[in-house]
């Protein structure tokens, strides 16, 4: 793989959507994954239109975030699409503010899920080797192109 490229958030972003709590363990097991249902609850209830009729913009976004220890522990992870900052509360949804800060940005090409799961796979091997990029663990971000084939995984270092 190729080194990820760099970026810096200059301003705080607020997603809105559905959530879920679950571990990379859990993710591991079919049967205790959280993930996979959370994305056909996303589709079959038409989140996506559902979130522009409240002023969403812009792509998909999966933010994970609310990390209780590292790569080990547990951690929410919200299906949903980027507002306002200044907007109100939308009822029965919630939201996640992704900060200002740097980013390593990996970008992996192919059919969705089975791009991120691959780079998932490449990210974790990519932070397990010494280098000088560390994982902040504050709210990481995949970023969705709109015809599938495709993901932008933001990953916040120090």
């Amino acid at each position: 793989m190729s080194a990820p490229g760099e970026a810096h958030r200059t301003k705080a972003t607020r997603v809105v959507g559905i959530t879920a709590w679950t571990s990379n363990a859990a993710e591991a097991h079919p049967a205790t994954a959280k993930i996979p249902s959370l994305w056909a609850r996303f589709t079959h209830e038409d989140w996506f239109v559902r979130l522009e009729r409240v002023g969403a913009v812009g792509p998909t976004i999966a933010v994970y975030s609310d990390y209780e220890t590292a790569v080990a522990g547990d951690y929410r992870v919200l299906l949903g699409r980027e507002v306002d900052g200044q907007a109100g509360a939308v009822a029965n949804l919630e939201s996640v503010q992704i900060p200002t800060g740097r980013y390593a940005v990996f970008r992996f090409e192919g059919a969705v899920p089975q791009a991120v799961i691959h780079g998932w796979q490449e990210i974790w091997a990519f932070f397990a080797q010494p280098g000088p990029l560390q994982r902040a663990y504050t709210a990481d971000l995949e970023v969705y192109h709109a015809d599938g084939t495709g993901v932008a995984i933001w990953i916040a270092v120090r």
